[in-house]
């Protein structure tokens, strides 16, 4: 288990690693500004939402390499017998985050361990849509051209 914590620090602070993403994903989050997954897991998805070319679809293709990067072992579906327990425990988490889902940052989520990738993106579609029914989404106009320009928040559930 120690191993496994060591590495996973030192992957959270590789500036060049190597991965199996396509270069242009990892040309994505270069342009945004993220340097290291570190930069990443502490940013709101809602912020992450408003940042200058990035759709519900990108969004969700950049999530997936980083959660393959940082848990190559994650499964893709939980098997069936535990696909029940684990939708249970979606439902349950989504009501235990539902008041504050605007706060949630994607480390929250993407460390979750009784989480499978489908997981993930089941409550990353939660997410997506409470974002584009809040007031923080404009149609119109992205808020953010890069991470430097999110403005620091103080957050109590962050991963440092």
């Amino acid at each position: 288990m120690k191993n496994k914590s060591i590495e996973f620090k030192r992957k959270l602070n590789s500036e060049k690693e190597k991965t199996s993403a396509d270069p242009w994903i990892i040309e994505h989050f270069e342009f945004l500004g993220f340097r290291r997954p570190r930069d990443f897991m502490k940013i709101r998805f809602y912020d992450f939402l408003n940042l200058d070319c990035v759709d519900n679809n990108r969004a969700e293709e950049m999530l997936v390499a980083l959660s393959d990067f940082l848990f190559p072992g994650r499964e893709e579906y939980t098997e069936y017998e535990k696909r029940l327990e684990e939708k249970k425990y979606e439902r349950k988490w989504i009501k235990e985050h539902k008041n504050n889902i605007a706060d949630i940052t994607i480390g929250i989520i993407l460390n979750d361990e009784n989480l499978s990738k489908q997981g993930f993106l089941d409550i990353f579609d939660f997410i997506t849509q409470s974002f584009y029914h809040s007031s923080e989404y404009d149609s119109k106009r992205y808020k953010y051209w890069n991470i430097s320009e999110i403005p620091n928040r103080k957050k109590e559930n962050s991963n440092e």
